[in-house]
């Protein structure tokens, strides 16, 4: 059995009961709302200041979903009141990336600008004059990492010469060349 305790708590969350299966749960804040859903195989108990989260059956699942939900829920309560970003960073030569009315525009090295559409509720802002590194906010966590991986996945990591799409502050180990042999 595991309480999460919060101040005006029904003033935040709402649990509705939308199947056999599932919960809707939305939690609402400054920045917005987020809407999850959760098994039932955890029991979902709320009271003026907590939420009381125990399993039907005491198995090895319910016990991680427990453990997960927890956490959940507490990230959507300091998402929606705080926010939630990434930084990312643009790596090599030439390289460079611009926003424009809700689209990210990068120079990876194609023959080509790569757009990058950014999704509903995801704001991004480049942070310096070189163009290399930028912003995601949003109030929606897996919203934001998701769009982040998708954003990384425009360019793979080059191992050889580090280059690519990098969340600010990941070193890679570089790979050696083949070179020349003695």
């Amino acid at each position: 059995m595991i309480t999460i305790e919060k101040s005006n708590l029904k003033n935040k969350l709402s649990i509705k009961d939308i199947s056999k299966d599932y919960y809707k749960v939305k939690v609402s804040g400054i920045y917005g709302n987020i809407k999850s859903y959760f098994r039932k195989e955890v029991v979902m108990k709320v009271s003026p200041d907590r939420v009381l989260l125990e399993p039907y059956t005491f198995t090895k699942e319910t016990k991680s979903l427990l453990q997960t939900y927890k956490t959940k829920i507490l990230n959507s309560f300091s998402d929606v009141d705080y926010g939630f970003f990434v930084i990312l960073e643009v790596r090599g030569v030439g390289t460079k990336v611009q926003y424009s009315l809700g689209q990210l525009m990068f120079n990876l090295g194609f023959s080509h600008q790569v757009k990058y559409n950014l999704p509903e509720g995801i704001i991004g802002r480049v942070l310096d004059d070189k163009g290399s590194v930028f912003l995601l906010f949003g109030n929606d966590r897996d919203l934001v990492l998701s769009t982040a991986s998708k954003v990384c996945s425009l360019k793979k990591k080059d191992v050889y010469k580090g280059k690519g799409i990098f969340f600010f502050g990941e070193e890679i180990t570089l790979k050696e060349g083949k070179g020349k042999n003695a």
